[in-house]
């Protein structure tokens, strides 16, 4: 997917929750799900936050919401509000790789993949609110996450059971040249050396851009050690019930993270094409078995 793709223009504006353009882009999804006749929903809910009660609203599509099991791919789509980047004031932030262009990813996988059958489908989560709106904390980071996970650990709805969803896949921060990503969790390591044997079959093929090895399988981060996630993100809420995470974020973070020029120029094509190519195999193939 090339950078400036019009799936991706439309979320490359400051996206706040509450504002008219966080409003458009939950226009912009729906619309994209309902033109491709997926089940499309919303998991709206009002919080109290550290600068005041906001309204967040999750986004939700399913191919298949009458399949036994389904795969999530998900991506947060707030952006964060004005910020300190040391003295500078961050303003108008717009976070191409925080994450436009994981949403954007999203939304052209959903245009390219099967929907599956009635064993296993996939399911594409939208969070609201992952952002702080001050210094990250417990307290104040992963509104739409924290929400979702207790809603659908009561859910009777078999396309919203916790316990039907064999894993679910996070991208964040993806984008910027030269990424490496690790696998975190013992449990969801065969998939992440799906995504490197993937990766390994188009370099073979020269179906691939980069010149160097974005998934490393020589080192195994285990994202929970003594109740410790390695990187804190939207998949928090869900892995601490049981449900299989795969983490798909840069180590270390890209260095326009929270920066100002996160922006279009932060985001490399090579970079963008081979990540879409590989996780669209991965999920292809787990979707036609």
């Amino acid at each position: 997917m090339p950078p400036n793709g019009a799936l991706l223009k439309p979320f490359l504006v400051p996206r706040t929750v509450g504002s008219d353009s966080h409003q458009n882009i939950q226009d912009f999804v729906r619309q994209h799900f309902q033109a491709l006749g997926w089940h499309f929903e919303t998991d709206r809910f009002q919080r109290d936050t550290v600068i005041g009660k906001k309204v967040f609203t999750n986004l939700i599509a399913t191919a298949n919401p009458f399949a036994k099991q389904r795969i999530i791919l998900c991506a947060h789509y707030d952006s964060k509000i004005d910020f300190m980047d040391g003295s500078q004031k961050v303003t108008n932030f717009v976070g191409a790789t925080d994450s436009a262009w994981p949403c954007a990813l999203l939304l052209e996988l959903a245009a390219s993949l099967p929907r599956g059958s009635d064993d296993l489908t996939i399911q594409m989560v939208f969070f609201d609110g992952e952002e702080s709106f001050l210094d990250w904390s417990r307290s104040d980071s992963l509104y739409g996450a924290n929400h979702l996970a207790h809603v659908w650990s009561g859910s009777a709805q078999s396309h919203q059971r916790l316990d039907k969803i064999k894993y679910m896949m996070l991208l964040d921060l993806l984008g910027a040249p030269s990424p490496k990503f690790y696998s975190f969790f013992q449990d969801t390591a065969p998939v992440f050396q799906k995504l490197a044997l993937a990766e390994s079959d188009a370099r073979r093929k020269g179906l691939l851009r980069t010149p160097r090895r974005l998934f490393i399988t020589e080192q195994s981060i285990m994202g929970r050690q003594h109740g410790h996630y390695y990187v804190e993100d939207d998949h928090v809420p869900f892995s601490m019930r049981n449900v299989p995470i795969v983490h798909i974020i840069p180590t270390p973070f890209p260095s326009v993270w929270h920066k100002k020029h996160d922006d279009v120029t932060a985001l490399d094509p090579d970079t963008c094409h081979d990540l879409a190519l590989i996780i669209h195999t991965v999920i292809h193939r787990e979707l036609a078995a």
